[in-house]
Order: structure tokens, then C-alpha cells, then sequence
């Protein structure tokens, strides 16, 4: 994993001589470069296949449960915490042998690995309107060592939520949705849920699920570069502040109705992913995931300042290593303070990036009759 990293690196580096130095080459074959990132995509995932984890297992005796007990009908006393989405998809795994389990549920986070990497790319078109860069994108998010360990070596499912997420940020960006189709959001998040209810899954499970990872008990970090690895901090001090921040954040945007660039958007993207669950408590390491994929993304966006996705992926690694080999490399009190750097900077960005619209907004006023 080391050397993923620091392959990663060099990887980053050298975009930032191509992405500045070499801007106006043209490329001419785009589909030759998506064919081979793919399949050299999936032979690096191949290679953790065979890799068992202890959260492996207890997904493995989840698929146990449904195999046992009528498949879907087994959603009653399902003994799992994920959502609905991911139960269906174990349920349809517990019908294939058990051999298969290992390789189909890394198989199934590997796909939603490319629809990450997809998405990004889209994104990154859209924003810069640059073919070559999205291909790069691409790239970047299928060779991200956090990503390609979570899915293939790990049998983790955050590509999941994160691509569809992603998703939305996408048409977001593209101004094909916006916040009125909020309530379709909320409604696409119980909506799924409907057919394991009449399954026989409690209504409340989900939130159940939510509250118990917000409860009183049990450690304040689960390996995670939180600012709660800085001693016994009350949980509700941090959260409230992150909360404050938030408003703050939002009351800065609505003050003036300016519109939002892209830079801002994605600044704000940034913020919301990484920052945020680094003031919540009884985080794991993975739930940094999101962040990490927007830390990329606006790098992409923004290359000479692509450091930044070092600053936030470089701790994120070292807690892969954590669980997966029992040892972090180093300690995670260090670890979350590089993560704080980062937020500060990240927030510095923000708030400018947003006066600048605002400023910008003022200068060159909307002329009436135009949306």
C-alpha cells in the first residue's frame, strides 16, 4: 500500500507538469486511454481479491441470514446496519454459491468505482470544458489507493452512495436539478426502503441505525483522524460547532443573492464532505471517503493546487493501513491535525471564493427580465 502511495504521488505530479506545461497538446485518442485505465483499473482491484477482512465476515454472515432464512423474507430480523439499497443487493447475492460471495461483493463495489470515476469526468467536462482533463479524472479516481483499496481489497461499499451522490452533483453542476427538487431527494430516500418494509424490515430500522451511531456509548473515533483523538472532548461541543460553522456558511451565501460559481460549488462540496465528519463523533476511517473523492475532484478543477488532495488523502491512507494491518503508521492525533490544516485552508478558499461572487455579482448585476 506504500507504494501505491507513493506511486499515487508521483501520479498527481506529473498531471500538475501536464495539466500546466503541456495544456494546449491535442489528445486524439480518448478511447484507447479509457480502455486501458479500465482494464489496468481492474487488474489492480484483481490483485486484493483474494484478501479477507474482518468486515467481510460480518457482511458474509449477513448473506448467511438471507440464505437461511427466505431471502427476502429474512429482512425482518436482518442482523445488518446498511441501508435498504445495499440489503437488496446481499439478498440477490444469496442466491449464488457461497464461493462466490468474496469476489461478487468486491465485483459489485468495483463497478461503483467506475461510476465514481465516470461521474467525476463528466463533472470535470462540464466545468472546464476539456475533454483531456476528464479523461485524466478518470484516471485519478480509479487509481486513488483509498478507492481501489475500499472496493477491491477492503469488499467496502461507500462507492455506492458516493457515485450517486456524485451523480447529483453532476446535474447540480449542470443546472439540470436544482434545491427545489429537494423533496424528490427525500422522497427517493424512503422510497427505496418501501419494498423491505412490506418485506418485513421495520419501518424505523434506518433511523435506528442513525441513532445508534450517534449514541452515548462506545468510543468517540473508530480509528478516524478526528478532533476528538485530542483527549475526552464532549461530543456535542464539536457538533454544535460544525453546525454554527454551517450557518454561518449558508448565511454568508444568502446574504447577497449572488450565484454561485462552479469554483464555489465545489469548494463547498469539499467542505461539507471532508470538514463535517471531522467535528462528528464515532466516525470509522472510511467516512472520509466522500471527502477524499471531492478533495480530487476539485483538484482536477484547480490544478495547481492539487496539493491540497495530498494533505487530505496521505491521512486517510495511513488509516486504511490502521485496519487493514492492525498498525497505524502514525499516530492519529498527528493525523487529524494535518486533516485541520487542511480544513482551515479548504475554509479559507471557501469563504473568499464566495465574497468573490458576491463581488463579482454586484459589479455585473442581472439585467431585468433574465433569470
Amino acid at each position: 500500500m506504500v507504494i501505491a502511495f507513493y506511486v499515487f504521488i508521483l501520479f498527481l505530479c506529473a498531471l500538475e507538469h501536464f495539466f500546466i506545461k503541456q495544456r494546449e497538446k491535442a489528445f486524439n485518442w480518448e478511447l484507447s486511454f479509457i480502455i486501458v485505465i479500465t482494464l489496468l483499473g481492474m487488474m489492480i482491484r484483481f490483485a486484493g481479491f483474494e484478501y479477507k477482512t474482518a468486515d467481510f465476515f460480518i457482511q458474509s454472515g449477513w448473506v448467511t441470514h438471507l440464505r437461511e432464512n427466505g431471502h427476502f423474507s429474512a429482512f425482518r430480523y436482518f442482523p445488518g446496519n446498511y441501508n435498504a439499497i445495499y440489503m437488496y443487493i446481499l439478498t440477490l447475492l444469496s442466491y449464488l454459491p457461497r464461493s462466490m460471495e468474496l469476489y461478487l461483493m468486491k465485483a459489485v463495489s468495483c463497478l461503483f468505482d467506475y461510476v465514481c470515476a465516470f461521474a467525476v469526468m463528466k463533472i470535470i467536462v462540464k466545468i472546464t470544458n476539456n475533454n483531456k482533463i476528464g479523461l485524466l479524472a478518470y484516471a485519478v479516481i480509479l487509481f486513488s489507493p483509498t478507492v481501489f483499496i475500499n472496493s477491491g481489497l477492503w469488499a467496502q461499499s461507500d462507492s455506492m452512495h458516493t457515485a450517486f451522490i456524485l451523480l447529483i452533483l453532476y446535474f447540480f453542476v449542470s443546472h439540470k436539478i436544482s434545491l427545489k427538487n429537494l423533496p424528490f431527494i427525500v422522497i427517493g430516500f424512503f422510497g427505496v426502503s418501501v419494498p423491505a418494509w412490506f418485506a418485513g424490515w421495520p419501518i424505523l430500522a434506518f433511523v435506528k441505525n442513525y441513532l445508534e451511531g450517534v449514541g452515548s456509548s462506545g468510543d468517540l473515533t473508530y480509528n478516524a483522524p478526528t478532533i476528538f483523538t485530542w483527549g475526552n472532548i464532549p461530543s456535542f461541543m464539536p457538533v454544535i460547532f460544525i453546525i454554527t460553522v454551517l450557518f454561518c456558511i449558508g448565511m454568508l451565501i444568502i446574504n447577497k443573492e449572488a450565484k454561485l460559481s462552479n469554483h464555489t460549488f465545489l469548494l463547498l462540496f469539499l467542505f461539507c464532505t471532508f470538514a463535517v465528519p471531522f467535528f462528528l463523533p464515532r466516525m470509522h476511517e472510511r467516512y472520509f471517503y466522500i471527502g477524499e473523492i471531492a478533495v480530487l475532484l476539485y483538484s482536477l478543477s484547480n490544478p495547481k493546487r492539487f496539493w491540497i488532495s495530498i494533505m487530505v488523502i496521505a491521512p486517510a491512507l495511513a488509516t486504511y493501513a490502521g485496519y487493514l494491518w492492525g498498525s497505524n503508521p502514525v499516530s492519529l492525533v498527528f493525523l487529524s491535525g494535518i486533516m485541520l490544516a487542511a480544513i482551515i485552508i479548504i475554509s479559507k478558499w471557501l469563504i473568499e471564493s464566495i465574497l468573490k461572487d458576491q463581488a463579482s455579482s454586484a459589479f455585473f448585476p442581472e439585467k431585468p427580465g433574465h433569470p
